[in-house]
């Protein structure tokens, strides 16, 4: 018995280090004035610094796009629509991210009565499950 709860106390240990330390944690879908790649942006909050995502990838519904070479100076990292190569619906949608194994490590999702102009969208505090706008 105490092999087993061990083992499950390794695993679950594990998987949150290893799923659990990126995090989109704030988004811009709705910029101030015309949308544009410049203007929108992505940034990612990870509990560890010097992290690399290298052929990592952000996607929603209907966009793919890679994230390579790229890597945290500090515990946060922004990226405009010009790195990430597509626009966030003021729609609502949900993003996803994925590492360089094709393995979900977040997903965020927001819906159009959460788009304001000028307003971001992410987790109060940085990385928990509460979205605020």
């Amino acid at each position: 018995m105490h092999k087993i709860l061990m083992y499950v106390f390794l695993i679950v240990t594990f998987s949150s280090f290893v799923n659990g330390t990126v995090y989109i944690n704030e988004i811009l879908p709705n910029p101030e004035g015309s949308d544009s790649y410049s203007k929108e942006f992505i940034e990612f909050y990870s509990t560890e610094e010097n992290l690399s995502l290298e052929n990592w990838k952000i996607n929603d519904s209907n966009s793919e796009g890679d994230l390579l070479n790229l890597s945290f100076s500090s515990n946060f990292l922004v990226l405009d629509g010009n790195d990430y190569g597509f626009f966030l619906t003021n729609d609502g949608e949900t993003l996803y991210l994925y590492d360089n194994n094709d393995s979900l490590v977040d997903s965020l999702t927001y819906g159009s009565n959460e788009v304001i102009e000028n307003k971001s969208i992410g987790r109060f505090p940085d990385g928990s499950n509460d979205i605020k706008v």
